[in-house]
């Protein structure tokens, strides 16, 4: 694994101070710019620096006298033009580029090479990528979007291709009413960067003396909290997507364990594309944090 980081319009005032900073991925394709366009707003918002990379594959020559070689990318060109397409996307929104630099990576697949990039970068505080559906052995095998909202420790914005820069006034807080307590900081500290209030949602199968609490609890918070039953004929993603609907929110924020994904443990395999593969709205996705006392049980 190799890779070039090439510094770009990046002030000398940045260059001296450490800033958390936004990875957006991107295959220099149209499809990609969702990503791209949700991060240039949000660092309209907050000091962040953006820093765009582009996975080059890794390319290898068969030679009938020596082992398999391994052919170098030329970084030079693919940092050209990846400069110029990340200059094209200001353009477009007209946007006067800020702080970021650019990234060239080279690995067998996209989303590997981006997480053994991360491991152990303490910088890094989102991954805004875009997704734009999967077929053939792409549903398969997953997609660069859905190994990374799988596999990734860092939080990761899942970005519709078609998403289009505009201020973010509301965040959907679906929760599993486990730990909402700690992701609720979370959310809040966004909400309050943004100047956005937050809709919370909770589905559950039962309204038990328990979720009734929790509703009086969560309700002093000071914002709106949904506690809504599970409809049995209807299933949970496409009763979500509903409420996301009506709520018409600028961002959906969910939670997940490490080690099974909400989409694996709750949806079934053609609703998981539906969630990850074709989102209604930029979806943040955090990692809960595990500990003894809360269970791994997921939106009830």
């Amino acid at each position: 694994m190799t890779f070039t980081v090439i510094p770009y319009k990046l002030s000398g005032h940045f260059n001296q101070v450490i800033m958390q900073v936004i990875l957006v991925p991107t295959d220099l394709s149209e499809n990609s710019k969702g990503g791209i366009r949700f991060a240039i707003n949000i660092a309209l918002k907050i000091q962040i620096k953006l820093r765009y990379v582009y996975v080059v594959p890794l390319q290898y020559s068969v030679d009938l006298v020596d082992d398999h070689k391994h052919l170098n990318c030329d970084t030079d060109n693919q940092t050209l033009q990846l400069n110029d397409f990340i200059d094209l996307c200001y353009k477009e929104v007209n946007i006067k580029p800020g702080h970021y630099d650019t990234i060239i990576l080279e690995g067998l697949r996209p989303d590997l090479a981006i997480l053994d990039y991360c491991r152990g970068r303490q910088d890094i505080a989102y991954i805004s990528i875009s997704t734009r559906g999967a077929s053939g052995f792409n549903k398969t095998l997953g997609t660069n979007t859905g190994n990374l909202v799988t596999k990734s420790l860092l939080p990761i914005v899942v970005v519709p291709s078609f998403y289009k820069i505009a201020p973010i006034k509301s965040l959907f807080y679906a929760s599993d009413l486990q730990d909402w307590r700690r992701e609720l900081a979370n959310v809040k500290g966004l909400a309050k960067k943004f100047g956005a209030r937050i809709e919370m949602v909770h589905i559950t199968n039962r309204l038990d003396e328990g979720n009734a609490i929790a509703l009086s609890m969560v309700s002093c918070q000071g914002f709106d909290f949904r506690l809504i039953k599970k409809n049995p004929v209807q299933s949970l993603i496409s009763q979500l997507m509903n409420q996301a609907k009506q709520l018409k929110p600028d961002v959906l924020i969910i939670f997940t364990n490490r080690h099974r994904t909400l989409i694996e443990r709750v949806f079934n395999k053609i609703l998981a594309e539906e969630l990850s593969f074709h989102p209604l709205v930029p979806i943040i996705v955090f990692r809960k944090i595990e500990t003894p006392q809360f269970n791994r049980s997921s939106i009830r």
